[in-house]
């Protein structure tokens, strides 16, 4: 398994619940329209408060800022804030790309077709397609000479390259996207995806990066700098572009170990990260349910900029050399589970009994083997990879997680269900350094 993760015995049970992912996240009530006029900011001062009919959240959250480059700056992450600023330049390159519908329709049709919210990469549509590089490479040297951020001011003779017609900005800015362990690629993608491309329409593009405690993300509808909820992105009948990291490509240069490496396989998943494939014919009777008795998220491993990170679990049972057998679940108390920023940055430890999830006695009957973990949930995000290494098949019978990068996951393990939870009082406890959970049978 991993060495980074103390991984031992585990277990409880679940009746075959249908092959829903754990990725559905809680609706917020309200629709953001709204307005500020784009002046292309060139610092976006934190505490700026919002005037009278600019940025409008979807709760009663204040803003820290009032303008889209300000609200998206996270000073106490440095790494975070420098990808975020690299994401405002596509964003606005992205905008201006899409008045031309030629371009739009290019860049929306894949998206459309990626079912599995992995994202299209900007530097492959770039690759396939001059006229597109060059209208997306001359948008994002516009918007870094127009803007004071990264990578003004920290890569020394930027300002020479940045004037150079010739210069690829998009191949630069890709080289940049790095959250070690990982190196990552500019993405665009549809948290709701229309049925098809119109040339005519304008979309809204918004940037992956929560900005209150209302889980909205920022970006622009037309020339207006707008705020986007969960519910309006989820329902809404105009398209919305995110722009975002995609998946993460582990870097073993100049970083330490301590990571697994995600294994960039693309299965047949749909949009909430839900695999297409056959479920395990098992009993409907669910025997073996396996509590939290005590969980613990550990401080320095707060995933999000507002007040609760939002907790979810994943179990996946399987059979290992059989690729199209699988269930997968989500753990029944810890679907969008929120846990208050004090309460992760004190190490606080939960000792409520919480059911985790539950396993069909027939799988352990079998000698079945199971998947299981959790990670920090953000509806905003494309899905991640998270492998299966008790799999032979691990395309197939892994899963997808809706994380910003791709190491905000607590812990995962696997093993035979009736090995890591051999009788009715076994517990199985992980105590790493991102987290602590007892699960007991």
């Amino acid at each position: 398994m991993n060495g980074f993760l103390n991984f031992r015995s585990f277990g409880k049970a679940s009746s075959r619940l249908a092959a829903a992912l754990l990725f559905g996240g809680i609706l917020f009530f309200s629709f953001l329209t709204s307005c500020e006029k784009d002046t292309s900011p060139s610092t976006g001062k934190e505490g700026d408060l919002p005037e009278s009919g600019t940025l409008i959240p979807s709760c009663s959250d204040p803003l820290a800022a009032n303008t889209v480059l300000g609200l998206i700056r996270t000073p106490d992450d440095p790494n975070n804030d420098r990808l975020n600023m690299m994401l405002y330049h596509y964003a606005k390159a992205i905008r201006v790309v899409a008045q031309n519908p030629t371009h739009l329709c290019y860049m929306e049709t894949p998206m459309i077709a990626d079912v599995g919210t992995i994202g299209v990469s900007l530097y492959t549509l770039a690759q396939n397609n001059a006229s597109f590089a060059q209208a997306l490479n001359a948008a994002l040297r516009q918007s870094m000479s127009e803007n004071n951020i990264y990578p003004k001011g920290d890569v020394p003779g930027i300002e020479t390259s940045i004037a150079d017609a010739n210069w690829d900005a998009n191949a630069f800015l890709r080289g940049k996207m790095e959250r070690p362990p990982y190196a990552y690629e500019p993405i665009i993608y549809f948290v709701k995806r229309p049925t098809t491309c119109e040339s005519n329409k304008l979309p809204t593009v918004v940037i992956a990066q929560d900005v209150n405690d209302c889980d909205d993300v920022a970006g622009w509808r037309g020339s207006d700098e707008v705020l986007v909820s969960e519910n309006e992105a989820k329902t809404s009948t105009e398209p919305i572009i995110f722009v975002g990291p995609g998946l993460g490509t582990y870097k073993t240069d100049g970083y330490t170990g301590g990571v697994n490496e995600v294994i960039l396989t693309k299965p047949n998943i749909n949009e909430e990260g839900v695999f297409l494939n056959d479920e395990i014919g098992v009993s409907e009777r669910a025997d073996v349910g396996i509590d939290a008795d005590l969980y613990q998220i550990k401080a320095g491993f707060r995933y999000e900029s507002s007040k609760r990170s939002e907790i979810q679990g994943w179990l996946v049972t399987f059979a290992p050399f059989t690729p199209s057998i699988y269930v997968l679940n989500n753990w029944e108390d810890f679907n969008a589970k929120k846990i208050h920023k004090d309460d992760i940055n004190d190490s606080k430890l939960f000792t409520e009994d919480a059911n985790a999830f539950t396993i069909a006695m027939a799988s352990f009957d079998a000698g079945r083997s199971i998947f299981y973990g959790t990670f920090e949930y953000d509806w905003w995000t494309s899905n991640k990879f998270i492998s299966n290494s008790c799999s032979s098949t691990p395309a197939s019978q892994s899963v997808y997680a809706k994380m910003k990068f791709s190491n905000e996951w607590y812990f995962f393990n696997c093993g035979v269900a009736s090995a890591i939870f051999p009788s009715v009082g076994s517990t199985w406890e992980v105590n790493n350094n991102k987290c602590r959970f007892l699960l007991k049978r």
